[in-house]
């Protein structure tokens, strides 16, 4: 996310999180639960002791209960990414509302809690999302670095990209999901290396 992107938005939208205010980084994956995908990164997250947030898909939830079930017993938190992927943005305030209350529904009667982050599919928002996620008290939250490991960039791209934007408070973005699943292991190991080789920590985020 580009710098002016976020200073504009920033200013727009106060009550979004952007980066947090504090001295730990902040993993985050969106898109799961995957089948594939979320346990490589349970795995590499359990075998280095670290916690992260992961931003699920209603939809998802409902057909792999057991994998945010295995999220929440590995210590880690979760937050609402709306029930389908489908951009919200400039869409009726009441499809938004539905998209991201059906979300909470699913989650809750799946692991026992309810929500209290929120990420928009595609990061796209307006006014009307975060008035949506907020009328269903959640506090929307973005990132300040993008791993773009989405794109069919190789995985020296990956780590470098985040490997240089990371520092102490930084939200970053991954995914787990179709794209991501077959090189994760390749940048995530590699990333969360270099991050720990300089002391940084990590934890997950909860409000």
């Amino acid at each position: 996310m580009s710098f002016f992107y976020r200073s504009v938005a920033a200013s727009l939208f106060p009550s979004i999180l952007w980066h947090a205010n504090d001295s730990t980084v902040h993993l985050t994956f969106d898109d799961g639960p995957h089948p594939n995908a979320t346990p490589i990164v349970l795995d590499i997250l359990k075998s280095r002791r670290l916690s992260a947030t992961f931003f699920l898909l209603g939809r998802n939830v409902e057909r792999y209960p057991e994998l945010a079930q295995e999220i929440i017993s590995q210590g880690h938190s979760v937050g609402n990414h709306a029930l389908t992927h489908a951009s919200l943005i400039l869409k009726p305030f009441s499809w938004q509302s539905r998209q991201i209350e059906k979300t909470n529904t699913i989650i809750r009667q799946t692991i026992g809690k309810t929500p209290r982050l929120f990420r928009p599919p595609f990061g796209r928002f307006d006014f009307g999302t975060i008035k949506a996620a907020s009328s269903h008290e959640l506090r929307t939250v973005m990132w300040d670095v993008d791993s773009k490991d989405y794109l069919a960039s190789g995985i020296q791209a990956i780590t470098r990209r985040v490997c240089r934007q990371t520092i102490p408070g930084s939200i970053v973005l991954f995914h787990d999901n179709d794209s991501t699943m077959p090189k994760l292991t390749d940048y995530l190991n590699p990333i969360l290396d270099d991050l720990e080789q300089r002391s940084l920590k990590f934890s997950s985020l909860v409000l």
